[in-house]
């Protein structure tokens, strides 16, 4: 014999649409502060890795003019930077636009600020010699409000030092 269903059993379970609309609700606040939290959404870090990848550059551009045998230089610019070649007639020519040697830029946030032993707007701001020795400089990477975030120190013997700021001010 069959018994017939109890309303218990018709009762269906689950959540209803109210309960998941207050779920989705607290987890967007909650990814809202979390996002604030991290201020300008990784910015900082795309600077810190544009002046990791401009250390690359100059090491890349030291070796190339071990290989050649020649002068090299790097031009510097507020929003990027890119190489020189020392040609025999005494000029400074930049290298093609498809090569490694291309201008390089900065990410939107950045700018580059810079010292260094050359002071002439025609040649290039880092010279790298065919012993790999180069121009001292120090080239400051900062946020578009002036604000340091890292710095790269070359040394006249071709060392090349990372110096962090303080950014928590």
């Amino acid at each position: 014999m069959r018994s017939k269903p109890t309303k218990a059993l018709l009762k269906q379970s689950g959540f209803t649409l109210i309960e998941i609309l207050i779920v989705i609700v607290i987890v967007g606040i909650t990814l809202t502060f979390a996002l604030l939290s991290f201020g300008d959404f990784g910015g900082e870090r795309r600077i810190i890795v544009a002046a990791e990848h401009f250390v690359n550059y100059v090491k890349l551009t030291q070796q190339q003019a071990i290989l050649e045998a020649g002068t090299l230089g790097i031009k510097l610019q507020p929003t990027g930077y890119q190489v020189l070649r020392y040609s025999s007639d005494g000029l400074w020519n930049q290298m093609p636009d498809k090569s490694i040697y291309a201008y390089q830029s900065v990410p939107s946030n950045a700018k580059i600020e810079w010292k260094s032993t050359i002071k002439s707007n025609k040649s290039p701001n880092i010279v790298i010699n065919a012993s790999g020795d180069m121009s001292p400089f120090t080239v400051t990477f900062t946020k578009v409000n002036k604000q340091p975030i890292i710095s790269v120190k070359g040394m006249h013997d071709g060392q090349l030092a990372i110096i962090k700021h303080d950014t928590s001010k």
